[in-house]
């Protein structure tokens, strides 16, 4: 576990020390809980272009995180 010193921009940051980055997370997600983000890349399902301006760019996932209205009260 890291730790950084920040630089004296303010007053408060002058003694302030936080932890680093590689201590709150890891390289890569965790596999089991990432699914795909599906794009049309601006076509419907003919396959034409109804959209302008979209398409391209990397393939992007959403990670699944358990939200607070999943959880059931008893």
């Amino acid at each position: 576990m890291s730790v950084r010193k920040l630089k004296p921009i303010t007053p408060g940051q002058r003694f302030r020390v936080v932890n680093g980055f590689d201590a709150i997370t890891t390289d890569k997600p965790e596999k089991s809980l990432l699914s795909p983000i599906k794009r049309t890349g601006g076509r419907n399902s003919q396959g034409k272009m109804t959209m302008r301006y979209k398409g391209g760019g990397h393939k992007s996932c959403s990670k699944w995180i358990k939200s607070w209205t999943e959880h059931s009260f008893r």
